[in-house]
Order: structure tokens, then C-alpha cells, then sequence
């Protein structure tokens, strides 16, 4: 399943990583968060980086306002610059 999510504080992080480890890709919305706190948004991102590491997943950014995670299951494919 794709679903789509939104990083508002750094408690949203664990919620997404469930609904990763469960399967499921995640589309999060940063943009709010990123207008609030930036450190807060970096310390989120780095703690769902950490995770879907660990289980082979992956983690992108598209653009300044959303957040794709993956599980092991499916990969981000990133153009060629």
C-alpha cells in the first residue's frame, strides 16, 4: 500500500516507520514541520533513516515538502545527473 502521512513533530517519526515496517510505502508531508523546526524536522528524518536502514528500505526527499519511504520490498530509483 502507498500511504500518505505528515511529519509534524518529531513524534510523527515512529508512527511512519510502523506503517514502513508494516509494509507499506510512505508519502510524508515535511513542509509544516520544516516552516516550524528545522532541527526537529532533521532529527526525524534521521531517526527514520536509521530504521528503514536496518531493514533495507529507503528514504528520499522530493523536493522541501515531502518525504518517500520505502520498505525493503520496494526501491526509489533516482535519475541519473
Amino acid at each position: 500500500n502507498v500511504m500518505i502521512d505528515k511529519l509534524t513533530m518529531l513524534a510523527d517519526a515512529d508512527r511512519v516507520i510502523k506503517k514502513v515496517r508494516s509494509g507499506n510505502i510512505v508519502i510524508a508531508r515535511i513542509k509544516d514541520l520544516r516552516e516550524q523546526n528545522i532541527d526537529e524536522l532533521k532529527h526525524a528524518i534521521s531517526k527514520i533513516r536509521t530504521s528503514v536502514t536496518m531493514w533495507n528500505g529507503d528514504i528520499a526527499g522530493v523536493g522541501e515538502e515531502w518525504l518517500i519511504v520505502t520498505p525493503s520490498t520496494a526501491k526509489i530509483q533516482r535519475s541519473a545527473q
